[in-house]
């Protein structure tokens, strides 16, 4: 630091016009303050020195006291430890490659059956958590049982939907068999719904599928 910048700190601290000797005697404190906190920085680097220095000359020591078979032992434990990880590692990417491969094969199962996005999400990864036989197992489970919930469902509304067709037919001398002929029910809509997916496909899915309606 200069006297010019010593000055300048001075008046910074409220010292309108700082003396040459009020500049000296800061300039001093200043250049003792730094000179202490040079002499703490070199007494903390000796000692982390000295430390190293006494680690390294135990470790000799150590060294000098083992036996050849000791010290083949020693290098063997460091050998086992690292083979250890090596395979803990291959396990680890070899567990997470069939959990995707099994995640794989369980979204296939769904897909089979028309269940897609995230509304069987949750339980795709729920199967995919379990081992493999037994994830297969359930997850199939489970679709068969979604197909024939929704088949029963489809079976259901079919046949509300012929009974209010058959319902709604005029009578012979041209008067209606329901007043309510114009309003909407759930039958008649998924009537609608039905033939038009009957006239986009040639022939039905399999009777397990799922209809999406």
């Amino acid at each position: 630091m200069t006297r010019e910048q010593a000055k300048q700190v001075l008046i910074g601290m409220g010292i309108e016009e700082p003396s040459d000797e009020q500049v000296s005697k800061y300039l001093d404190s200043v250049t003792g303050e730094v000179k202490k906190e040079k002499d703490k920085n070199a007494s903390l680097q000796e000692k982390a020195n000295k430390a190293a220095d006494l680690e390294k000359e135990l470790e000799e020591l150590k060294q000098q006291n083992m036996t050849d078979a000791e010290k083949a032992e020693l290098e063997r434990q460091k050998e086992k430890a690292a083979n250890e990880k090596r395979i803990s590692d291959l396990e680890s990417a070899l567990a997470t490659s069939q959990r995707e491969a099994l995640t794989g094969k369980i979204t296939s199962i769904f897909a089979n059956a028309g269940m897609q996005g995230d509304a069987y999400a949750g339980a795709i990864k729920a199967f995919s958590n379990m081992n493999k036989e037994d994830a297969l197992k359930e997850a199939q489970t489970f679709v068969d049982g979604i197909s024939e919930v929704n088949k029963t469902t489809l079976d259901t509304a079919k046949a509300a939907w012929e009974k209010e067709i058959l319902e709604n037919t005029p009578n012979p001398g041209g008067g209606a068999g329901d007043s309510n002929e114009t309003k909407k029910s759930d039958a008649s809509e998924y009537a609608k719904a039905y033939s038009a997916r009957m006239n986009q496909e040639a022939k039905a899915a399999d009777d397990n599928a799922p209809v999406n309606i």
